[in-house]
């Protein structure tokens, strides 16, 4: 029987091992991520080492990081379709020796024909931008609602996880937000502000979150099985 742990919304194939004596987290030659695991070390108590432990994400993300390094750099071509608030917008070129970095006119995204070379770092400036200014309007909204006040709000790339909430109430979103329609980002939002009240993912977290979002299971399940195509690199 084969066995799979989802972690910050990755798949992980459990391999056992008589000769492993720890957990380890890693990916294989083919990209395929895993949990090692000690042959006769139970189901359920590996479940929960691994919900207590306050590093494992950090430690998705450097994997990730790791992953990435290896893989060659992106090519940008004219015409190609970027991801912008759940719609597809084509890619064309600035020519103007004033154009901004990035820019969305009408139903495109601009790049400056200066910044070929470096397109991921421009429009990874300009998603982190976007995504502020849609949380201004929409964050606030929801922390009323769900009665809390986050101490601080971060807009990072990070590739394994949406977002994140501290013991210290400061909350991280992935730029990677800035990509997904209006519902998929409101989902996140709700989720990491009811972490405030609830650390864990116990019934008391998800009935508040489903509490304010009936439907939070669809949307959930809709930013799982799309996440991989909710990047621009």
């Amino acid at each position: 029987m084969i066995e799979h742990i989802e972690l910050c919304g990755r798949e992980f194939k459990i391999i056992r091992s008589p000769r492993r004596k720890r957990i380890a987290l890693g990916t294989d030659a083919s990209g395929n991520w895993f949990i090692g695991v000690p042959e006769h070390y139970p189901h359920g108590r590996l479940l929960k080492v691994l919900a207590e432990d306050k590093e494992i994400a950090s430690l998705i993300e450097r994997l990730e990081n790791k992953t990435s390094k290896n893989q060659p750099p992106k090519i940008y071509i004219e015409g190609e379709e970027l991801l912008f608030r759940g719609k597809l917008y084509p890619l064309r070129w600035a020519f103007e020796e004033d154009a901004p970095p990035v820019e969305l006119r009408g139903e495109a995204i601009y790049i400056s024909a200066e910044r070929k070379g470096s397109e991921d770092a421009a429009l990874e400036f300009w998603y982190s931008r976007q995504l502020y200014y849609i949380l201004r309007e929409i964050l606030p909204l929801w922390a009323k609602r769900v009665k809390v006040a986050p101490r601080k709000i971060s807009v990072k790339r990070v590739k394994t996880l949406w977002g994140s909430c501290s013991s210290k109430g400061s909350i991280t979103f992935s730029t990677r937000l800035a990509l997904v329609p209006q519902p998929l980002l409101e989902y996140v939002v709700v989720h990491e502000l009811v972490h405030m009240k609830y650390m864990d993912h116990s019934d008391k977290f998800w009935l508040e979150v489903e509490a304010h979002l009936p439907d939070c299971k669809a949307r959930r399940a809709e930013l799982k099985s799309n996440g991989s195509i909710y990047k621009w690199w």
